[in-house]
């Protein structure tokens, strides 16, 4: 049967004419007749008898009546407990990123919500796999990459560019490099998957006479390390600027960027609670534009 035709035998049920049935629906009668006789022959059993009255119920009407009345309350009490929700700064928001991201910035995000929205759950999925959210597990994600998967929506945070980094400690230890086209005998924490790209060069420097010291796939580790003396790096100047690293060859060009996307989803872009969390992303990115 067609769930929508039991407007029509609530309609008629109610007003007992075909008539005042098809003006409740803002139909003609002959849509209320049609619907009605779809409706029995659907359900096998006979709904109405018309008598001097009007249309009076069977008994097989009369229980299909009150059937259709219990269906009409459970969609009264679903419209209400969810109407409206979209709007509302509360519910459970999903939030994929890195760690590096996580300490810097949605641990402050975080707590502007604790002000503004408390009723909001940040549940905060670090990792450095890039999500697949087509499942709608993940609401919002912030990579450094831009997925190009349809039904998504993408704002670019920041763009910093490329740098090599070293704590004040190293240079007091070991003296600045003395060429800037090798970094020959200097301690090197590298991000894993660059030295499988490319081994001998790192953003066109050699490093093949380098004593690799760490080979990291977390940005927050290879950070934590350059900090922490164990050697230089490079590194997205925002962050190493977060950390108040000295920069090495600052005069020399990279030609490399680190871009951060915020992504979420189109459908629940509008929604109150993700806007709400996309608002105060963004704002936090834009003193290191």
């Amino acid at each position: 049967m067609n769930w929508d035709d039991t407007q029509y035998l609530l309609a008629l049920g109610r007003e007992k004419t075909l008539r005042k049935a098809a003006q409740q629906l803002y139909v003609d009668q002959a849509t209320v007749g049609r619907r009605i006789a779809i409706l029995e022959n659907s359900l096998k059993c006979q709904l109405f008898i018309r008598s001097n009255k009007g249309y009076e119920f069977t008994p097989a009407g009369y229980q299909a009546f009150l059937a259709a009345i219990e269906m009409e309350q459970a969609a009264l009490i679903l419209q209400n407990k969810v109407k409206g929700f979209d709007q509302q700064l509360k519910g459970d928001i999903t939030l994929s990123t890195t760690d590096s991201i996580a300490i810097d910035f949605i641990i402050s995000a975080i707590k502007q919500l604790r002000t503004s929205a408390p009723e909001i759950r940040i549940k905060l999925d670090v990792t450095t796999t890039l999500r697949d959210m087509t499942q709608h597990n993940i609401d919002i994600a912030i990579r450094n990459i831009r997925p190009e998967t349809p039904g998504l929506v993408t704002k670019l945070l920041l763009t910093s560019p490329m740098g090599l980094y070293s704590s004040s400690e190293y240079l007091h230890q070991h003296g600045y490099p003395k060429t800037s086209d090798s970094l020959a005998g200097l301690d090197l924490i590298v991000h894993a998957p660059m030295i499988d790209k490319s081994p001998d060069r790192l953003f066109g420097l050699a490093i093949d006479k380098a004593k690799i010291a760490l080979l990291a796939d977390s940005s927050l580790l290879l950070r934590t390390s350059i900090k922490n003396g164990v050697g230089i790096g490079f590194l997205p100047k925002f962050m190493a600027d977060i950390d108040n690293l000295v920069p090495i060859f600052p005069e020399k060009d990279f030609n490399a960027h680190y871009d951060i996307w915020l992504v979420t989803h189109a459908d629940i872009v509008h929604s109150a609670r993700i806007q709400m969390v996309l608002d105060t992303l963004s704002q936090l990115f834009t003193k290191y534009h």
